[in-house]
């Protein structure tokens, strides 16, 4: 099977790709970081770049299944996101046009706004930021979009990630501080901060 991943430079598309590789699937990988993405996998994969896409290089009418992960970090803030936006639709365009059977839209928990856990389908959406009402509004896009056509389409909520390249999320930040002996300074105690301190605290402790 062909499988596309787009976004595929980033924390989660890296970390597909490592898990699809010993698989018999070919890897088609989209990104804005072609070298990079090159230096980890060299020739094993098929590496397009956004010209490719945007000129047509890309062999899209050989693959099975998109696994679509690129959309711009809540931290890039609104410009960044609604490009996002701009490009997911076009993914999704080109997937209709060319009958793909299969989308996975990765989505985000944020969706749920600041809701108490845990976060199940049935609850709610109330999205709080730009970010999770821009990833909500991808998920309703694709399931319109894909309305009795050919492709099945399915969008997976995912809370934050952590591992090498996720700098800006808190936990990570909180490991890497751990592991190399350095000093924590906070600015911010009330709040979100202290419940996340008070929760990071107790989970590492369930694991002792």
């Amino acid at each position: 099977m062909n499988i596309l991943i787009t976004g595929a430079s980033g924390l989660l598309g890296t970390e597909l790709i490592r898990q699809l590789l010993p698989t018999k699937n070919k890897i088609h990988a989209l990104t804005s970081k072609t070298q990079k993405l090159a230096s980890v996998f060299g020739k094993s994969i098929s590496i397009y770049s956004i010209s490719d896409w945007e000129n047509g290089k890309m062999p899209m009418n050989t693959i099975n299944t998109v696994i679509h992960c690129a959309f711009a970090r809540a931290h890039k803030g609104g410009g960044k996101i609604a490009e996002g936006l701009l490009f997911t639709s076009e993914v999704f365009n080109e997937i209709k046009n060319q009958g793909i059977k299969t989308l996975i839209n990765i989505s985000t928990q944020e969706v749920y706004g600041k809701a108490d856990t845990p976060w199940i389908e049935a609850l709610k959406v109330n999205p709080s930021t730009v970010y999770g009402t821009m990833k909500y509004f991808s998920e309703l896009y694709a399931q319109k979009k894909f309305i009795n056509s050919r492709t099945k389409a399915t969008s997976l909520r995912l809370a934050g990630l952590i591992g090498v390249g996720a700098d800006t999320r808190m936990v990570t930040k909180f490991v890497d501080h751990a592991l190399n002996n350095k000093p924590w300074v906070m600015t911010r105690t009330e709040g979100f901060l202290c419940t996340f301190l008070r929760l990071f605290y107790t989970n590492l402790h369930a694991y002792d």
